[in-house]
């Protein structure tokens, strides 16, 4: 039942619905964890880089 028009919903255009936004939220999902992937990446090539220079080359940020 549509909890605004109170008019009874079809079972098979409610799953549709949901099957919809669970592939939206699930798409959303797959980007966050290439987004962290990337974040991963870029902070261990950092850090070898860092760890790559002598002690006295490194420069507080």
């Amino acid at each position: 039942m549509c909890a605004v028009c109170h008019v009874t919903l079809s079972p098979i255009w409610a799953l549709s619905m949901l099957s919809e936004q669970y592939a939206f939220a699930m798409a959303h999902v797959d980007r966050l964890k290439s987004r962290i992937e990337l974040a991963d990446a870029r902070i261990l090539e950092l850090s070898q880089a860092l760890d790559a220079m002598l002690p006295g080359e490194k420069k507080p940020e």
